[in-house]
């Protein structure tokens, strides 16, 4: 077998052994790894509570080695069916847990998918409702309703829905707008008159600063109404 050898670059090589050249590039290496613990001490000595070393992480956060945060976003999902049957159902594979010492800031984002199928019963008006507290329950306050753009028909269909919403303000007066996307697989039967729609929604004046608050969403697909669904993504992408 023929070995092939990367020649170093020339400004660093010329005329240097390749073991020269190598041990030069893990002096310059640690050189670097120094400089990065320098920093990260005096970054921790700056800074109040806990820190972690670069790389290191807290609440889902990965401390970058220029010192800076990067959030990873906290997501939830479903592993069985989940049935809305004819009442206003909290989906719980959807909710979205703050971590506790997680301060939202504008620019945080929800967002939650949905693959559903219905039956051909119920011919209501359904109902999303996207609720935040302690409870992750129907129980916790409907910040929003976003109701559908048409009635149902009697028909069975296929549908995907999309509910996006971002922080405008946060702390004691939060504000968050709001936007549910629906498309479907039957043009003009099943969830709506029409093939797809979008609808438009806010929510205001709420406060965002208590710890273990849960986002979530409830819907209502209305009298008779059977919902089945297969597939429930949530993601809070904190900013």
């Amino acid at each position: 077998m023929t070995v092939r050898r990367i020649r170093p670059v020339a400004s660093m090589s010329a005329g240097l052994p390749d073991r020269d050249v190598a041990r030069a590039v893990r002096q310059l290496e640690d050189r670097n790894r120094e400089a990065v613990e320098h920093e990260h001490e005096a970054f921790a000595r700056a800074s109040t509570g806990f820190v972690p070393a670069p790389r290191g992480s807290s609440f889902g956060r990965v401390l970058n080695e220029d010192g800076a945060w990067r959030q990873s976003p906290i997501r939830n999902g479903n592993a069985a069916d989940v049935v809305a049957n004819a009442a206003d159902t909290y989906l719980a594979d959807g909710m979205l847990v703050v971590p506790r010492g997680v301060v939202l800031l504008p620019g945080t984002m929800v967002r939650w998918r949905f693959s559903i199928t219905k039956t051909a019963a119920g011919v209501a008006v359904p109902a999303w409702n996207v609720r935040l507290g302690s409870a992750g329950s129907t129980a916790d306050a409907a910040l929003a309703t976003i109701q559908g753009a048409t009635a149902q028909t009697a028909a069975a269909s296929f549908a995907y829905v999309e509910i996006v919403g971002l922080f405008r303000k946060c702390g004691t007066a939060a504000d968050m707008a709001l936007a549910l996307t629906l498309v479907e697989s039957t043009a003009g039967t099943g969830f709506s008159t029409v093939s797809a729609y979008a609808r438009q929604g806010s929510a205001a004046a709420f406060d965002v600063t208590a710890p273990g608050l849960r986002f979530g969403v409830s819907v209502n697909p209305g009298a008779a109404g059977v919902w089945t669904h297969s597939l429930i993504q949530a993601e809070l992408a904190l900013a």
